[in-house]
């Protein structure tokens, strides 16, 4: 019963939606990866450039680990100092939120004629065409990944699973980042992560405080992807990767003491819950990037500080 009814279900609902995440991503890359190689290498002369690129960059990619690994892969082709690359992990960070919030209008009942509407513009021979096809074929997939996984919802009740998880109020905030970051690790996607809160959620299975502590943890999850690319790499790229991590986990430092604040601010802004998870991960990346661009340089000494640059990869 376990397996037909819960592992099956889920492991299936993920694999959809990480399916349409990779055919999504691919039909914008090949829509517009030739311009925003060109934006990456000449749009980023300060910070605020970088960050704006790397916002628009993510924005149309739909995946920050990307932008992020290109990012590393251009400092490690000294197209890019760690400087630009800073302002470029700064930007992805806000760029990453549009997928969410679009999810978190839950469009489940267009996501057929969507996925339609994806399959017959990839059977034109326009090559164009066939890449939006790809673009929003793919985003279809999220709403039927989605509605897949939900599936497992009646088990998840019965078991008792979820209130056993988060039952000390003490606990349950460290419990939801836990979970986020283990399982934005094990699948190399915090949108996935960011989905499965809001299925929860959705259900009246967990509150908003406890979305947002999995959303937070997701966020450190990513890292994971950063640190795998910068493998090899040169110091700047490995500088880049650190940049990334010490953003991520020092902003979940900070706001897990807001995290109250955080969650009667979304209540405040939308009644609808999934709306809130969205809003949430929305404002958390926002503030954090825009916290941290004042005291740009005294963040990038203790970078340098904490990985200093051979001489051999200076710049």
């Amino acid at each position: 019963m376990i397996l037909r009814e819960f592992v099956l279900p889920f492991t299936t609902g993920i694999a959809i939606f990480l399916f349409g995440m990779q055919v999504m991503r691919i039909g914008f890359e090949n829509l517009f990866l030739n311009h925003i190689q060109k934006w990456l290498s000449r749009l980023t002369k300060n910070t605020w450039t970088g960050l704006l690129t790397g916002t628009i960059t993510t924005a149309i990619l739909q995946s920050s680990s990307a932008v992020t690994l290109l990012t590393i892969a251009f400092t490690n082709a000294r197209l890019l100092t760690f400087k630009q690359g800073l302002g470029i992990v700064l930007g992805a960070n806000i760029g990453t939120t549009l997928t969410t919030e679009l999810l978190a209008f839950r469009l489940d009942k267009w996501s057929i004629y969507l996925f339609v509407a994806g399959v017959l513009l990839f059977l034109l021979p326009q090559a164009k065409l066939r890449s939006a096809g790809l673009a929003i074929g793919g985003f279809a997939l999220l709403f039927i990944g989605m509605n897949t996984m939900q599936s497992i919802t009646p088990l998840i009740k019965e078991t008792g699973i979820i209130e056993a998880l988060f039952s000390s109020n003490e606990q349950s905030l460290m419990m939801g980042i836990s979970v986020g970051t283990i399982i934005t690790a094990l699948i190399q996607s915090s949108t996935a992560t960011i989905a499965i809160a809001m299925n929860l959620i959705n259900d009246q299975l967990i509150t908003i405080s406890i979305a947002i502590a999995i959303v937070l943890g997701s966020n450190i999850g990513t890292c994971g992807t950063a640190l795998i690319g910068c493998i090899g790499a040169n110091r700047a790229s490995k500088q880049i990767a650190l940049s990334h991590v010490l953003l991520n986990v020092g902003g979940v430092l900070l706001f897990y003491f807001f995290i109250p604040l955080l969650s009667s601010a979304v209540v405040w802004m939308t009644p609808v819950v999934t709306q809130q998870v969205a809003h949430a991960q929305t404002l958390f990346n926002v503030v954090c990037s825009l916290l941290i661009l004042p005291f740009i340089s005294h963040f990038e000494k203790l970078v340098l500080y904490l990985l200093p640059s051979s001489k051999k990869n200076k710049h």
